[in-house]
């Protein structure tokens, strides 16, 4: 699902995250042009939303917790116009991984 911002507007996108185990740490975010990957230097921090929320899926124990980006827009992370990629890391040691977390157009 891609989310559409203006180029004027500032704003948190939010991601949420499955883990087998409660998701901690500061979770970042970067912002590739489509069909890019994200290099470690394009993180920025941002941050967890509330507590992660246990759920049962097929049978195996969850945890969902939401993320927010840092300000993308003026006064944060400025986004041409175009299409992106939206990424997430968390480090919880000795777990690193880096997930696609959708889709953003700037227009």
């Amino acid at each position: 699902m891609a989310v559409t911002i203006e180029r004027e507007s500032a704003e948190y996108l939010k991601a949420r995250v499955e883990s087998d185990v409660s998701p901690v740490g500061t979770p970042k975010f970067a912002f590739t042009l489509v069909d890019t990957d994200a290099r470690p230097a394009e993180f920025v921090d941002g941050a967890w939303l509330g507590a992660a929320v246990a759920v049962v899926i097929d049978g195996v124990p969850m945890f969902r917790r939401w993320a927010r980006t840092s300000l993308v827009g003026p006064g944060g992370t400025v986004l041409a116009p175009g299409e992106y990629f939206g990424w997430i890391k968390n480090t919880d040691a000795p777990e690193v991984p880096v997930m696609k977390c959708g889709r953003v157009i700037v227009d």
